[in-house]
């Protein structure tokens, strides 16, 4: 029984594998530009403020491009991920119950005819 919790948890940890070492590696990637451009800044180089301007806008640009990966991957593999877009269908049950209360709270508080 132990054993089967034990490649359960191990399961869960591989679906989530790749995102995490994306995101470490846009982690190490902008830390290291960041870092790089600070030297060079520090020594003078005429070339730090283009590469601030680079590292500005690859601080933007690398997230959406990783949401958007990670959304392909699931959308091709015809499973639902953190970049799905269908947030309001990812549990029927829940939305169900969601729309349950909504309906009672706006019957509660519309007047009597």
């Amino acid at each position: 029984m132990n054993d089967l919790k034990n490649l359960n948890d191990q399961n869960k940890d591989g679906k989530n594998y790749f995102r995490r070492v994306a995101a470490m590696l846009a982690i190490v990637l902008l830390a290291g530009l960041y870092i790089l451009t600070f030297i060079l800044a520090v020594l003078g180089d005429e070339r730090s403020t283009q590469l601030l301007r680079f590292c500005f806008g690859l601080t933007i640009f690398l997230p959406i491009f990783l949401w958007v990966v990670i959304w392909c991957v699931g959308f091709l593999r015809h499973k639902r991920t953190m970049a799905s877009l269908d947030i309001l269908n990812s549990n029927p049950e829940e939305r169900r119950k969601m729309e349950e209360a909504a309906a009672n709270v706006q019957k509660d508080n519309c007047p009597e005819e």
